[in-house]
């Protein structure tokens, strides 16, 4: 069961587990997933798929068909984790950033933390400071 659950982006994304690496990278990215049920197909934004620790917003008939990010342009971006061991292990802080700039200005930045959190959260910039998007 778990294999099929993290075998596939959209099996990775469906399991809603916050210690994973690809969630926050795809929210950083402003990634979209198309998912498909009973009800037809829809799109959703990966940042609103996360609800709390191992929680979505997909319902157990629902299955994701493909997901898509928006080109890189001129975005740079990062992803970095810490560990308890070896860079192979489940992050305890995962945070991934992109930033769209021009060389002189950053127009945009998206910061998202995962594994330290019961969901991969993006955070707000503003004030000159990060915060959690959903406080």
């Amino acid at each position: 069961m778990r294999v099929r659950n993290v075998a596939t982006v959209g099996g990775a994304l469906a399991h809603g587990d916050p210690h994973m690496d690809l969630p926050p990278v795809l929210m950083a990215l402003g990634a979209t997933m198309t998912v498909t049920g009973p009800k037809g197909e829809r799109q959703l934004a990966v940042e609103d798929l996360f609800t709390g620790y191992y929680e979505t917003v997909l319902e157990r008939t629902r299955a994701d068909r493909r997901s898509s990010r928006p080109g890189a342009g001129r975005q740079k971006g990062a992803y970095c984790k810490v560990t308890t061991g070896s860079a192979d292990d489940w992050p305890a802080l995962g945070v991934a950033a992109v930033i769209d700039g021009d060389g002189t200005a950053i127009k945009s930045a998206r910061i998202v933390a995962s594994a330290a959190t019961d969901k991969a959260t993006r955070l707000e910039i503003g004030g000159g400071r990060a915060e959690r998007q959903d406080a």
